[in-house]
């Protein structure tokens, strides 16, 4: 009941959200080093739903990793995400 209030409440779409929590296989541990694209990994620094991200990056060959203000939620809307995300897709 909460996680849909929470979907609901911020405009997100719900069955894809669905999807993505049923499709979570908590037993298995992807091998990241096998990640052959370029990677990365872009957090908030108040994001409390993620592990430290420095430490992902370092487990997929070549990645790299940024922290930005905002949280969870709210960093995507920062203009240090899309500074940090455009300075990548154009590297």
């Amino acid at each position: 009941r909460g996680f849909r209030q929470f979907v609901d409440s911020t405009g997100a779409d719900r069955l894809a959200l669905a999807a993505m929590q049923q499709a979570r296989d908590v037993e298995r541990i992807p091998d990241l080093a096998m990640i052959t694209v370029p990677t990365l990994v872009l957090v908030g620094e108040g994001d409390l739903l993620v592990g430290r991200p420095e430490k992902l990056a370092a487990a997929i060959p070549g990645a790299r990793s940024c922290v930005v203000p905002g949280d969870h939620l709210t960093a995507p809307f920062s203009p240090e995400f899309t500074a940090a995300l455009l300075d990548f897709l154009s590297s």
